[in-house]
């Protein structure tokens, strides 16, 4: 391989790194960001008065676990443990509806360079 094909190609290889780090930061900020609305919007519903705990809970749940369902089953517990019981997809719903909030904040501050 010639010494110009070799530079295109670590060039191609760094970039696809870069982005792929920026794609997992911004998927751990969206998801930090979702679950501080759900944990805030779980303690209205439950009337707790530090929802900051809440959220640090959701928190411990979600790094322990890929993926949103053990979020969605500890806020399912949670609501069942106070007498609430909300469906599955409801849950998930807020979730992502959280979620898509988030991301659309997070593109907002952090515009994707053309």
């Amino acid at each position: 391989m010639s010494d110009k094909r070799l530079k295109s190609f670590a060039a191609k290889a760094s970039h696809s790194e870069s982005q792929h780090f920026a794609e997992v930061q911004r998927d751990f900020v969206v998801s930090i960001r979702r679950n501080r609305m759900l944990a805030q919007w779980v303690s209205e519903v439950l009337g707790l008065e530090k929802g900051n705990d809440y959220f640090s809970q959701l928190n411990d749940a979600d790094l322990r676990a890929a993926g949103s369902d053990v979020v969605v089953d500890k806020v399912l517990a949670d609501l069942r443990d106070r007498g609430l019981e909300l469906s599955r997809a409801d849950v998930k719903a807020k979730l992502e509806a959280f979620e898509h909030a988030a991301r659309g904040e997070y593109d907002r501050e952090y515009p994707a360079v053309p």
